[in-house]
């Protein structure tokens, strides 16, 4: 169906970095999983840098994840704008106080599977 949407344990050990600097590790990260899309990894807010982050107005709005409030990510060099989100009204209880990362702005990956 296309409309499915599963949250599972990403498991093992996961980091956010953005020029070799890190953002965020956790070892309680979470895929999303939707049809068709590659899985996304999110993170507890309590696991994330949360003061390099500011939130910006706009949000990120879908039936299956709910609305998530973009954040710009300010480093010594620069400001990386729309560079994650927290669900603030998540559409699923597992994605409350959840921060998802962009693949394309920032580097996620998954430093061990224990």
């Amino acid at each position: 169906m296309s409309d499915e949407i599963r949250v599972i344990e990403a498991g093992g050990n996961w980091v956010v970095r953005t020029g070799g600097a890190v953002i965020a590790e956790s070892r309680r990260a979470c895929e999303i999983r939707l049809p068709g899309r590659p899985p996304q990894v999110v993170m507890p807010r309590e696991d994330v840098a949360m003061s390099l982050f500011e939130p910006r107005d706009d949000f990120l709005a879908c039936p299956l994840r709910g609305r998530a409030r973009y954040l710009d990510l300010h480093t010594s060099a620069r400001v990386i704008e729309k560079a994650a989100w927290i669900w603030e009204e998540p559409a699923r209880p597992e994605l409350a106080e959840m921060v998802g990362f962009d693949p394309e702005r920032l580097n996620i990956e998954q430093l061990s599977t224990i």
